[in-house]
């Protein structure tokens, strides 16, 4: 039984790529970013988890900054990454990294973004040496956006921001999903939502004096949410070192 359920997956890996063209070719008979996020929120092999009106108006973000380089942390299935890419323009770079970027699942992504400066990477983003490699990728510049999507911990979200927001450009964005509690949290009634520890730590965010701005389409949805932070280094750098100060 094993062997057989073993012979279909990988005959259902197979077919992958050549439904990853299909679904581009899709994508790019849809006329605008509303409608390409519309219909990677219903596709099943690269759904993007966002709530639409948050997402669409961090991409307008992405696409009047005119980004060209573009950090994803937590790449999910590579819906969120062809949509940066859109918004960004053919010119901008794009690195994903995330844990499971390997495989038959980075065959495909990497069929899907085929003629896009797209690159899917496996790694910890905690790991130093994860950094090490992207801090080389960069050859000296730095990144107009980092997105981050990891573990949800708050150990995580915070070790990603403040490792990160290091290769930022000073006129640069960071934006943090998940920031809006679930209802676990918040009203002790269980679902399939969880946001982990990034909402307490976007509070101390908030708390610490950065610039940001709450996107949130309803302030009683179950989770989401994405938090964005302006980039000043000349005020930014003295707040990290605040932020690192702060035990939760």
């Amino acid at each position: 039984m094993a062997n057989i359920f073993k012979k279909f997956v990988n005959k259902q890996n197979q077919k992958l790529p050549a439904y990853a063209l299909k679904v581009r070719e899709d994508i790019d008979n849809l006329p605008d970013i509303s409608a390409k996020l519309e219909f990677l929120l219903h596709n099943r092999q690269f759904r993007v988890d966002q709530k639409k009106p948050e997402f669409l108006a961090l991409l307008k973000k992405i696409k009047n900054k005119k980004a060209i380089n573009i950090l994803e942390i937590g790449g999910r299935r590579g819906g969120s990454s062809i949509l940066f890419s859109y918004a960004a323009g053919e010119q901008a770079s794009i690195l994903t990294v995330d844990l499971n970027n390997n495989g038959h699942r980075l065959k495909t992504l990497q069929k899907f973004s085929h003629d896009r400066k797209i690159q899917f990477w496996q790694g910890d983003s905690h790991l130093q040496e994860t950094y090490n490699r992207i801090e080389q990728h960069l050859q000296g510049s730095k990144f107009d956006v980092l997105f981050i999507d990891g573990d949800h911990t708050y150990e995580g979200a915070k070790q990603d921001f403040i490792k990160y927001s290091g290769l930022l450009k000073d006129d640069g964005i960071i934006a943090l999903h998940d920031i809006q509690e679930d209802y676990k949290t918040r009203f002790n009634v269980q679902t399939a939502s969880w946001t982990g520890g990034v909402p307490s730590f976007w509070r101390e965010v908030k708390a610490t004096g950065f610039n940001t701005e709450d996107l949130i389409s309803d302030p009683f949805q179950d989770g989401y949410g994405i938090g964005v932070v302006y980039w000043d280094s000349s005020v930014c750098n003295d707040l990290i070192k605040k932020l690192e100060k702060i035990n939760h």
